[in-house]
């Protein structure tokens, strides 16, 4: 008889300390859900250990979160200066194309009283032919760094919902195995 009372003294402290540590998993699940700076633990729950483990999960898990995000933010500031960078190239190119266009008067002018050869005139023209198409390089570079400032804005915000979506998933689990346990 002895054994038998032991061995339910046992199993309760077992059912309290699975019930605690899924209570204290709930409260760790509904702060990530929600994005919360702090995970509001029941009142009725003394375990310090079980809200330390949690605390430590929570801890962890928000950390790899701000990791992930950071890495994809310096992504993104890298595209934000490739853009300006290419921006500048575009309007120093700009400024040099019209210094060509001005080059190009004055040597055909030049070569209508006998003074260029016309080789001299192709040499400006081909110059003015490689300006623009660095320009044109330029132009089309601008849409593909735009998109992948999309694309990291959008994985930023992936890897938030997906944070959220894992403990949205697990929290149903958690539910029911604390319900089971509150009816036994």
């Amino acid at each position: 008889m002895e054994l038998t009372e032991v061995q339910a003294r046992s199993n309760l402290g077992q059912g309290q300390s699975k019930q605690a540590a899924l209570s204290a998993r709930n409260a760790r699940l509904l702060a990530e859900i929600n994005g919360r700076s702090a995970i509001a633990f029941p009142s009725g729950l003394i375990d310090k250990n079980v809200m330390n483990a949690e605390t430590n999960a929570w801890q962890s898990r928000r950390a790899q979160l701000a990791e992930e995000i950071q890495v994809l933010q310096a992504q993104s500031a890298q595209k934000q200066e490739e853009l300006a960078e290419n921006t500048s190239k575009r309007q120093n190119l700009q400024r040099e194309l019209e210094l060509m266009q001005k080059q190009l008067r004055v040597v055909e002018g030049l070569k209508r009283n006998n003074a260029a050869s016309e080789l001299e005139v192709l040499e400006v023209q081909t110059r003015i032919q490689r300006l623009n198409s660095q320009i044109a390089e330029t132009v089309a570079a601008d849409p593909r760094l735009r998109a992948a400032q999309a694309e990291i804005a959008s994985r930023t915000t992936g890897v938030t919902a997906r944070f959220r979506s894992e403990a949205s998933s697990t929290l149903p689990q958690v539910r029911e195995e604390l319900e089971k346990i509150k009816q036994q």
